[in-house]
């Protein structure tokens, strides 16, 4: 299970909390996304990306990259605008997102 798991869809897009464990018990989480939760949950407890990795047998860089996933209020934020001005492209909407939020802030990617 070394690598990539780009492709599989996780419900959960936020910051994990203290005690994702129990997040992890969910019937409805894939395998994967199971998976991942326990990743932060070992992070949580040991503080240090290079030992979560080598224990769960991923890159660095893969860990990294779910770390900083979009926080789940800013991405439901983003959505709303999306739907709201279909045809805005990411530029557009970056704008108006940082206008409408002035403390938060969004990168077009």
């Amino acid at each position: 299970m070394k690598g990539i798991y780009a492709g599989f869809p996780m419900q959960i897009t936020h910051v994990f909390p203290r005690g994702a464990r129990r997040l992890a018990r969910i019937p409805t989480l894939s395998r994967e996304a199971t998976l991942r939760l326990r990743w932060f949950d070992h992070y949580q407890k040991t503080g240090n990306a290079s030992l979560t990795s080598r224990y769960f047998g991923i890159s660095r860089k893969t860990f990294y990259k779910w770390k900083r996933m979009i926080p789940l209020e800013k991405e439901l934020k983003i959505k709303a605008l999306r739907k709201k001005y279909i045809r805005y492209g990411k530029e557009k909407l970056k704008v108006l997102y940082e206008k409408l939020y002035p403390d938060d802030t969004i990168t077009t990617w």
